[in-house]
């Protein structure tokens, strides 16, 4: 049997409770616009409060009342403005999820509302969600920064695989490292390096938006092994196999480059990883393409969607391969009859997680588990990917995806994982999900500017 040579497909682990949900009938979100927010008062950190806001987008904000030394840390703490009352709707909806998953004891967020579980990926989901909240108005920077140093705090705290880098998971209300089948592990079980890559972009983000974060960034950072992950220019994860630690190369097209720019934004040279390389050329639908050809790899659009907004355009080759992603996508579409927008998703039944593909190995329009098992059932539009097609390109098509999810919502909860092809909805709520609809108002909302490439 082939040794999975991309652990990190299999960094998230879910449990029926935390996804079978009973929902209400659910409004549209033009209901979800209030005239006043009613505030929240959220935990607590070192006798300070975080004031985050439990209504959705306002239509007027009063100052809020913060201490003066979270004042002293946020250099003023006036809210933003975001104009364009639909971003906003959507935004505020996202939200939702952060504002009843956080974990009282750390800061830390749920990845599946109730499963008190997160991996590094996860973690990067909440930096992501936070700094766009706060960059669109839905919370101050005051007490952005407040819950940023939880977090920041949450990860100093955490024990580390081998004393050398964050463990693949831990649990979020006692940072202890989950082992197998996410139970409590003194020794870990390994450190994912696309997961790492996506937390350090967001940490880079942070860093050069906020200066009162830029120092405890740095020494967080510092205490981490980076050099570790990068081996020959590759990215190499860590895991245990029969009780002995050992490393393997971890990342395939999409994933491998995208977290590679994350090292080399701290300084790592992961210089084979940034390269298309291991690949091929193919056609699908009459569009040029290119697949990984080692195995397990899944052709998916999540990490070029996360590439484009946080960083830009990686280099020329990436660049094209995203906008064929794209287009080859609406083809399917048009020959099919059938909307698509694939992506990673966590799914409302087992197998709890899988990956539709445009391409998995040298199989078209697959949908699979993350062990390569095919799940044709659960083949369904994401609505993190039509949320963030549509805040890339908004044509026609675009249009067409964003109005096949906008009612997939939660109005308490925030957006479910996507739509089934069958027409029912997979009910998952997790920080994912909200995380990239954040980033994908927050793109539009800067114009279609980059967050590497915006200015604080």
């Amino acid at each position: 049997m082939a040794i999975r040579a991309d652990p990190c497909q299999g960094r998230r682990r879910f449990i029926a409770a935390a996804l079978l949900n009973a929902v209400s009938p659910v409004p549209g979100l033009a209901q979800l616009l209030p005239d006043r927010f009613e505030p929240y008062v959220g935990d607590t950190m070192n006798g300070q409060t975080a004031t985050f806001s439990r209504g959705i987008f306002p239509a007027a904000i009063e100052q809020e009342k913060e201490s003066s030394l979270v004042q002293a840390m946020a250099h003023g703490s006036a809210v933003r403005t975001m104009p364009d009352p639909s971003l906003a709707a959507i935004a505020a909806c996202a939200w939702r999820f952060f504002q009843v998953s956080q974990s009282p004891s750390t800061g830390l967020f749920d990845s599946v509302l109730g499963y008190r579980h997160a991996t590094i990926w996860d973690i990067a989901s909440s930096v992501a969600g936070l700094v766009c909240a706060e960059r669109l108005s839905l919370i101050s920077k005051a007490a952005l920064i407040v819950a940023l140093l939880r977090i920041l705090t949450s990860l100093s705290k955490m024990p580390l695989y081998q004393n050398e880098l964050p463990n693949r998971e831990y649990n979020i209300a006692t940072l202890v490292m989950q082992g197998a089948n996410s139970r409590p592990s003194a020794r870990g079980s390994g450190w994912s390096a696309i997961d790492m890559g996506r937390l350090l972009i967001w940490l880079k983000i942070a860093s050069n938006w906020y200066q009162e974060l830029e120092r405890p960034i740095r020494d967080l950072v510092g205490r981490w092994a980076l050099q570790r992950i990068v081996n020959r220019g590759e990215t190499y994860g860590g895991y245990i196999n029969h009780q002995h630690s050992a490393v393997r190369q971890e990342g395939r097209l999409g994933y491998e480059q995208y977290a590679a720019t994350g090292l080399a934004l701290w300084g790592v040279d992961p210089y084979k990883a940034l390269l298309c390389g291991s690949t091929e050329k193919f056609e699908l639908l009459g569009v040029p393409l290119l697949r990984d050809t080692r195995n397990l790899a899944s052709l998916t659009s999540e990490p070029f969607v996360l590439a484009r907004m946080e960083i830009g355009h990686l280099n020329r080759e990436f660049g094209t391969l995203e906008q064929s992603l794209f287009q080859v996508q609406k083809k399917y579409a048009g020959v099919r009859g059938t909307l698509i927008a694939v992506s990673e998703d966590a799914v409302d039944r087992a197998p709890w997680f899988v990956y539709n593909s445009v391409c998995f190995e040298r199989t078209p329009w697959a949908c699979v588990s993350p062990a390569g098992t095919p799940y044709p059932d659960m083949a369904s539009v994401s609505t993190k990917t039509a949320m963030a097609w549509w805040a890339i390109y908004d044509d026609t098509y675009a249009v067409r995806l964003f109005d096949a999810i906008k009612d997939a919502f939660d109005p308490q909860r925030g957006y479910y994982a996507g739509v089934f092809n069958t027409g029912r909805k997979n009910r998952s709520l997790n920080i994912n999900t909200n995380a990239v609809i954040l980033e994908a108002m927050l793109y539009r909302h800067l114009g279609r500017q980059s967050f590497l490439s915006a200015s604080a």
